[in-house]
């Protein structure tokens, strides 16, 4: 019978049935070296977020049923685990506050639906055009610039980042519903010396399914009007 492994930092039991196991603030420094990953064949969800790990072992690309995959606030693992790729099955997968400083497309496998990489250190993003991607989630970066975004994206954050122009992949990304902006200095050609938001230019007519874009900058929403859309 499919089980879900209890919230209990000690003595974890699992077995070829379990289908989630969260280690969530354990304070672990290491994952339980007696976890056999190769028999937790219906394991679909891992939570272990907010520990000190600073490695995750290879052996975990064994549990091949992994849908969902969390690893935030782990401050010391700076780096996208190399076994993420090997996930065949993953659609979600998050590592938020984590000191990341880059990442590549070959980081994850093309199965991968929502990238949740909030609160790093990113500077740049790499070409993700290739992947399924509904959910992309970057606010709290560094980021400068954009590369390609997935054709499928829905949902966008870039907020409080280094964006001084609307990326060009945010412009052909028809899908999106959800855009966040906030706090990036997006500034106007003719702006006074004193920095002010400018509010980029969207062509939201290209955007049918567009409910929400957000712009604002220390508290003040900014809104414009295109084709008639507010």
């Amino acid at each position: 019978a499919r089980r879900t492994q209890s919230k209990q930092c000690t003595a974890i039991q699992l077995d070829a049935g379990t289908t989630r196991l969260d280690l969530k603030g354990c304070g672990l420094a290491r994952v339980p070296e007696h976890i056999d990953w190769c028999a937790l064949k219906s394991l679909t969800f891992v939570d272990m977020s907010q520990n000190f790990l600073e490695r995750i072992p290879t052996t975990l690309a064994c549990a091949t049923a992994i849908r969902v995959l969390f690893l935030s606030a782990n401050p010391g693992l700076n780096h996208v685990p190399k076994f993420v790729r090997s996930l065949p099955s993953l659609k979600m997968y998050a590592q938020r506050s984590s000191g990341l400083t880059s990442i590549t497309a070959s980081d994850f496998p093309p199965s991968l639906e929502w990238l949740i990489l909030m609160d790093n250190a990113l500077e740049s993003l790499p070409d993700l055009s290739s992947f399924p991607i509904r959910k992309l989630m970057l606010s709290h970066n560094r980021l400068a610039s954009v590369g390609a975004l997935p054709r499928a994206l829905e949902m966008l954050s870039l907020a409080n980042n280094r964006l001084r122009s609307l990326p060009e992949s945010v412009r052909t990304a028809a899908r999106l519903t959800w855009v966040v902006l906030s706090s990036n200095p997006l500034l106007d050609d003719d702006a006074p010396p004193k920095p002010r938001l400018a509010v980029p230019e969207l062509p939201l007519d290209q955007f049918p399914r567009l409910q929400t874009l957000a712009t604002n900058q220390d508290k003040s929403v900014v809104r414009s009007a295109v084709g008639g859309r507010r």
